[in-house]
């Protein structure tokens, strides 16, 4: 089975995972290809800058092409001629399918019979798109463990934020909580930003609480909502955070059991939200004995290894993948 996916920007390296799961777990010939490469210095199997010779001969012969967010056509490689519906997954990671005008394109493609997958746990766009099965994320555990290793954390209560897009995240009003605790000496703010994504995650393991998304506006929508699909969340969990966020029902409708602290339907009292959980939650975890600390890292780590291991995500692939090339 040969298998290629393609990114323009590979968002969160998921297509770079998921070929990576397949060819470990699956034994098939799997390989992902990435249009532009950004700061964040994810890792990629080819480049359109480097690859596009070897990348387009092995599109000749692959039986599934995954796309990421729309059918991407990149000069020279012929790619979209040869996609097909029996061939062919459009692969939803975020931004690129947001928009309304993707969406009604894309609803119209799967009207039409062609395969989409929207990520399920972001309610902006799997409510208004015909869902897959099943949850199209993989958190790469053993390479965070790894770049990790051996990192302790700050002695005092340190918080994480990345504010990569400061409305969607919410930025201004995650600092104007969490700057003054810093100035008092309360906590420590730990912003991440502009760091390739090793550098980043080397950071964040010296903390204790991720805060994610709390925006309420994204391109004019009120009420955006976090996803526990995002990476950054998800890396909080590994790592054994406190992950605060503006969480949907609709993704504890997914998962009851979901771990993370959303203010959702509290957003005025999102200050006394961060600091329940600085004094009640950080503060006695920094406290608690190396064991109270390991059990409660653990929870969190096996949280995530059940939903979203590439071991068991990439089997939710396989049998998603043959639906496709045979209905």
């Amino acid at each position: 089975m040969r298998v290629l996916l393609i990114s323009y920007m590979d968002n969160g390296q998921q297509h770079r995972l998921i070929a990576k799961a397949m060819r470990d777990f699956l034994g098939w010939d799997a390989k992902s290809i990435v249009n532009k490469e950004s700061y964040l210095g994810f890792k990629t199997d080819w480049t359109v800058k480097d690859d596009l010779e070897e990348a387009t001969e092995f599109a000749k012969t692959a039986d599934m092409m995954i796309f990421q967010d729309m059918l991407l056509d990149i000069p020279n490689m012929g790619m979209v001629e040869l996609a097909g519906h029996r061939n062919t997954i459009i692969n939803g990671t975020g931004t690129l399918m947001r928009n309304s005008i993707s969406i009604n394109v894309l609803l119209n493609m799967q009207m039409d019979g062609w395969a989409v997958v929207p990520p399920i746990s972001d309610e902006t766009i799997a409510s208004k798109l015909f869902p897959a099965p099943f949850e199209n994320v993989i958190v790469p555990i053993e390479e965070i463990n790894a770049i990790t290793k051996g990192i302790k954390r700050n002695e005092v209560v340190t918080v994480c934020h990345a504010p990569t897009k400061s409305v969607l995240k919410g930025t201004d009003l995650v600092e104007s909580i969490l700057r003054p605790l810093d100035e008092e000496g309360v906590i420590k703010y730990l912003p991440i930003k502009g760091m390739a994504w090793n550098e980043a995650l080397r950071a964040k393991a010296t903390a204790h609480i991720t805060i994610d998304s709390l925006g309420k506006e994204f391109e004019g929508e009120q009420k955006f909502p976090a996803a526990y699909g995002a990476g950054n969340a998800l890396e909080g969990l590994v790592l054994g955070h406190i992950v605060i966020g503006r969480v949907s029902p609709w993704c504890y409708a997914l998962h009851p059991d979901l771990p993370i602290v959303s203010t959702w339907g509290r957003e005025e009292e999102t200050a006394k939200i961060i600091k329940e959980n600085i004094t009640d939650g950080a503060e006695p975890l920094i406290r608690s004995s190396e064991l109270g600390r390991y059990e409660f890292k653990k929870y969190q780590l096996e949280w995530v290894k059940t939903h979203f291991s590439a071991e068991n995500q990439v089997q939710k692939w396989k049998h998603y993948i043959d639906w496709v090339m045979h209905r």
